[in-house]
């Protein structure tokens, strides 16, 4: 995963975005904007994702791409590097219900909500890079006062305090 705009993400400068078949000329178009986040695999451009994340682009329907992409996007919110990401468009139409990058994101963690594909990163609450997606660990030690938990609820988390 890589800002758009960083020099070391090389498309857009030397080499030109890639196409995707859908595309037209008054289509939604990635560009080095200042974020934006690429996600690559094996080097090739699977994510684009605008500032704020209202908008995604993807270049493949391959869940074997996508996952991993998705997981790194996922991870990248959770760990506070991006905010919390609601995708309103995707692919320059409203996010479908059963498409790939839709089960991709719904994989990694994403949930559906009137606007569109939600995830939130958690305060205090980071995935350790060493473990399995979904195993978490507190990066701040607890109030005294409170004692905060990661309760898995169908595949999301929230995040839960209990006074004692």
């Amino acid at each position: 995963m890589l800002a758009a705009a960083d020099p070391a993400q090389p498309y857009g400068a030397a080499l030109p975005w890639p196409t995707r078949p859908e595309e037209t000329a008054s289509s939604h178009r990635p560009g080095r904007k200042a974020g934006a986040v690429t996600v690559l695999y094996g080097g090739e451009l699977v994510l684009y994702v605008e500032r704020g994340g209202k908008t995604l682009l993807s270049w493949t329907e391959d869940l074997a791409a996508l996952e991993p992409c998705a997981h790194a996007l996922a991870r990248a919110v959770r760990d506070g590097a991006l905010g919390r990401i609601t995708v309103e468009k995707a692919d320059g139409g409203v996010v479908a219900f059963d498409s790939p990058l839709t089960r991709a994101l719904e994989s990694a963690g994403f949930r559906h909500t009137p606007r569109g594909l939600r995830l939130r990163g958690l305060p205090g609450v980071a995935e350790d890079p060493g473990t399995f997606p979904g195993t978490k660990k507190h990066t701040k030690p607890p109030k005294i006062a409170a004692v905060r938990e990661v309760i898995e609820t169908g595949g999301g988390y929230d995040l839960a305090v209990r006074r004692g």
